[in-house]
């Protein structure tokens, strides 16, 4: 996967912003609901991924403002697998609406990822 194309500000700085707020929504998530049954697997496993996922797209932004946009490129290709990813761990720990909105964040990202991708003339 050879990116020849530069990819905007603009579309690099969504995918970043849009990933660290879906994280942070997850953790608001999971202190709001200590007690439902899938928050212990979310602070084990799901909770580490993302925020694995979410320092390597901040190193890739770093790489990117200094030139390189190939790790961006690479976080963006992780992105568009985060559904699969997160199979297995629910949304709706802190309630239907939270999930609802966690859902959404976790869209938000996967089209944030295709316009990095896209902007690199990848897809």
């Amino acid at each position: 996967m050879v990116a020849d194309q530069a990819i905007p500000q603009q579309a690099a700085d969504r995918f970043a912003r849009t990933f660290a707020d879906f994280v942070q929504g997850v953790r608001k998530a999971l202190e709001d609901a200590p007690d439902h049954p899938g928050t212990p697997r979310w602070r084990q496993k799901g909770l580490p991924l993302l925020e694995r996922d979410l320092a390597e797209t901040e190193a890739a932004m770093k790489n990117y403002e200094a030139g390189n946009q190939q790790p961006l490129v690479h976080a963006a290709s992780s992105a568009m697998s985060l559904a699969k990813k997160m199979d297995g761990f629910p949304l709706d720990v802190a309630g239907e609406e939270s999930g609802e909105q966690l859902a959404e964040q976790r869209r938000f990202i996967v089209m944030a990822a295709w316009q990095v991708l896209h902007g690199a003339g990848i897809v």
